[in-house]
């Protein structure tokens, strides 16, 4: 019912809300007034009844004296209580002797007596439209008799319909006007709203930020339309910086579009250009190794021919030189440089398709991946005396399985590679997890890494030491990089100069 009512009152204007309201807060003041007056002047009204009664009872009763002293019943009906129909307001009257016996009594006519009420002594006593009123008869202290007399109170009833319909004529009158005046004073608060509603409505339809309000008053409205000003202020402000912010990543975004396709074209030139090098650099290498075995062979082709020719001891010696040393050293020179040659082609050619291809996440079983790449290079570990350990509790993660196992050979591999020359190989591999991700670690017991070359080692075509007899062209751990940032992950190491090496990577342990 409430929620009705706040409902309904609130789907008026403002206008009608503040007239509703003035009315009824003017109603329910004056009908409390009127409630107030009306109570008052009906005690008012019962207590000079009672007055007015209780004196024309105390009255009588002293006429009633000799006929009570004298036991003239006759005397008390005939001159004394017939006499009361000259009180119109007295409808029924009864004397009673000291043992309270009937004496006299006097009835109006028409009146319907009923049986007599229990009555305290000289207490006005109001039952139903009467009032009732019970003294004792005294003289000189002495008991005589009592006096019963009933009082109609129509008078007060009379009065008090005569009150109601000035009241309410006074109630009907005061609700005129209270409607005519809220009528008028309303506006001086609707005005002011109106009016702030309004230029709302036009800041909004038409985005003009420029309006300002007119101060019109010093009250709560006044606030309110300064408040409302300096909010338009602001608002002006902080949608001219949106717009220039909009504007500007609008450009930046446009000038990003520009870029990346700058970049998809240069991604495809280079596509292409590692792609004509691979195609174009791959058969003159080939050629390069197939003519250099040809010429091992025609060497050995010619060192058999001399062999039978004599040629002076001087000559012979400096053939002997260019057959059996320079000439066989500078063949290998050449196919051994052909070898890495192809290798780096190889590795650039894998690191830029890891880039383009796409990637499978599903959630991979480590222990089980882990165990699968020790025992694919079992022939190698074994032939280097490498011991591995693969720690308990590894736990699972989410990534690609031919990407992962590449990672995890390229870590192991190394490991190999560059185990320390004075001690057995040792690597053990173990797995936590942090967070979302889990991550896993590949130690061994080898030649260690400067702390200075940590960031550089993830480089392409970088290694430490280029002279170095260890294989390899640089290129696995660039690749190791770049699978973990494929994978949302991430790589790194602790190292020390001839304290072994820790490399950690990171993978989520669920998909976003």
């Amino acid at each position: 019912m409430k929620e009705n009512i706040i409902e309904l009152f609130s789907k008026h204007k403002i206008k009608t809300k503040l007239l509703i309201i003035i009315v009824f807060i003017s109603s329910i003041a004056v009908l409390t007034g009127n409630i107030i007056l009306f109570f008052g002047e009906y005690i008012l009204l019962k207590k000079d009844l009672s007055d007015q009664s209780y004196a024309n009872s105390n009255l009588i009763s002293l006429y009633c004296i000799p006929p009570l002293i004298f036991d003239d019943k006759k005397g008390a009906e005939k001159d004394i209580l017939s006499k009361l129909s000259a009180i119109s307001s007295i409808d029924f009257a009864q004397i009673y002797d000291k043992n309270m016996k009937p004496f006299a009594s006097y009835t109006k006519a028409g009146f319907l007596r009923t049986d007599t009420p229990t009555l305290e002594e000289n207490v006005p006593t109001f039952i139903k439209n009467h009032l009732h009123i019970f003294n004792k008869i005294t003289f000189e202290k002495e008991l005589y008799g009592y006096l019963h007399v009933c009082f109609s109170t129509k008078i007060i009833q009379v009065k008090i319909i005569r009150l109601i319909i000035i009241l309410t004529s006074i109630f009907f009158m005061i609700l005129i006007l209270s409607i005519f005046i809220a009528q008028r004073f309303q506006k001086i608060i609707s005005k002011p709203i109106i009016e702030l509603t309004q230029i709302a409505e036009k800041i909004t339809n038409d985005s003009d930020y420029s309006i300002r309000l007119n101060i019109t008053a010093k009250d709560e409205i006044g606030s309110l339309q300064k408040a409302i000003n300096i909010m338009v202020i602001n608002l002006q402000k902080n949608i001219t910086s949106l717009k220039e912010e909009i504007s500007f990543k609008i450009k930046a975004q446009e000038e990003k579009e520009k870029l990346l396709k700058l970049l998809e074209v240069r991604n495809q030139e280079l596509e292409e250009i590692i792609n004509i090098t691979y195609h174009d650099l791959r058969t003159p290498l080939v050629n390069i190794q197939g003519f250099s075995k040809e010429l091992d062979y025609i060497c050995t082709q010619v060192k058999n021919a001399i062999n039978v020719v004599n040629f002076p001891h001087e000559n012979q010696t400096i053939i002997n030189n260019y057959i059996n040393t320079e000439i066989p050293q500078t063949l290998n020179f050449i196919g051994s440089n052909a070898i890495i040659m192809g290798n780096l082609i190889h590795g650039l050619s894998d690191l830029f398709k890891l880039n383009q291809d796409n990637i499978n996440i599903q959630e991979l079983s480590m222990p089980k991946l882990i165990t699968e790449v020790v025992n694919n290079m079992s022939y190698e570990i074994n032939k280097k005396n490498v011991t591995v350990n693969i720690l308990p509790d590894i736990p699972n993660a989410f990534g690609d399985f031919i990407k992962i196992t590449q990672l995890l050979y390229n870590l192991i591999s190394n490991a190999i590679k560059y185990k320390h020359p004075n001690r057995p190989c040792i690597i053990t591999i173990s797995g936590v997890t942090e967070d979302n991700f889990s991550t896993y670690c590949v130690e061994d017991n080898g030649i260690g890494i400067n702390p200075k070359y940590h960031k550089k080692i993830f480089e392409i075509f970088h290694r430490l030491n280029p002279n170095s007899d260890v294989p390899g062209e640089g290129i696995g751990l660039a690749i190791a990089k770049r699978i973990t940032n494929r994978m949302d992950g991430k790589i790194w190491l602790e190292s020390e100069e001839n304290k072994g090496s820790k490399f950690f990577f990171s993978l989520k342990r669920s998909i976003d």
